[in-house]
């Protein structure tokens, strides 16, 4: 899901920016998807995520933005649910990824112009055997939509640190020879010191180079999908403090990277 918000993302800044080749890409690779719609709240919601449809065409509500004086698109990242007040933990992030994925980053495209700012949260939802992805409107801007992400330097230490936290607690939960670890973790951790053209995550979106390093650096481990397995166990008892520290900062790094590739890129 992230691969594609964030393909997503990057192709609506470039079109903002004049380009329209990465949203063909973007529109190329994400054929699964059998809608794709924007929508704002209703006035009265009789449920939370329950819209009015602005816009089932995503070229064309794009390139209206991109005829905007000054338009810019961003991307932010929460770990709190956007529609549920619930503080975001560890023990939270235990839960939902013992044999799952993380379901607990909203994420919100913040477009913005000379006359006024509108945020969207992407919603990545399977509807019987197809899938919508979708646009929903914010009543209000968020505090929280920076206009710049990390330095790229800074998130480069975050994925090396938190990389190096989890081979630590992976050769000692499951020993040096691991697979996770010849297969997963080392590749990834010399993926950091590459320009990210042998990943193909976001080919067609991005040139090779550090951004595109990032991105493939924060969203390629598969540490709870690809890693398999890795993901299905439980802490044993006296590394549960590593476990935490580890994952915590894997969460904390993978965010700073998104970030600071998208969020150095001004539209106009």
């Amino acid at each position: 899901m992230e691969i594609d918000i964030l393909r997503l993302v990057l192709a609506i800044q470039a079109m903002i920016a004049g380009d329209p080749g990465p949203l063909a890409t973007y529109q190329a690779k994400s054929a699964e998807y059998r809608e794709m719609v924007i929508v704002e709240p209703a006035e009265t919601p009789y449920w939370p995520m329950h819209g009015n449809v602005i816009s089932g065409d995503l070229s064309g509500w794009v390139q209206n933005i991109s005829r905007t004086e000054g338009a810019r698109a961003y991307l932010s990242l929460r770990r709190v649910p956007l529609f549920f007040d619930r503080p975001y933990s560890y023990d939270d992030l235990l839960d939902e990824t013992l044999g799952y994925g993380p379901e607990r980053v909203s994420t919100i495209l913040c477009l913005e112009t000379g006359s006024e700012r509108s945020a969207y949260w992407l919603a990545d939802n399977r509807i019987g055997e197809q899938r919508r992805l979708s646009l929903w409107r914010l009543a209000e801007w968020p505090d929280d939509c920076p206009q710049t992400g990390p330095s790229p330097e800074d998130a480069k230490l975050a994925l090396v640190q938190a990389l190096e936290l989890l081979s630590n607690y992976t050769e000692a939960v499951f020993g040096a020879d691991s697979i996770w670890l010849k297969n997963y973790l080392v590749p990834h951790q010399e993926l950091l010191q590459t320009d990210g053209a042998s990943r193909t995550a976001f080919e067609g979106l991005v040139v090779p180079g550090e951004r595109r390093m990032l991105l493939e650096a924060s969203v390629t481990l598969g540490l709870f999908g690809g890693m398999g397995s890795w993901s299905d166990h439980l802490p044993p008892e006296g590394l549960e403090s590593q476990h935490r520290e580890a994952l915590e900062a894997w969460s904390a790094a993978r965010d700073m990277a998104m970030l600071s590739a998208v969020n150095t890129m001004v539209s106009k």
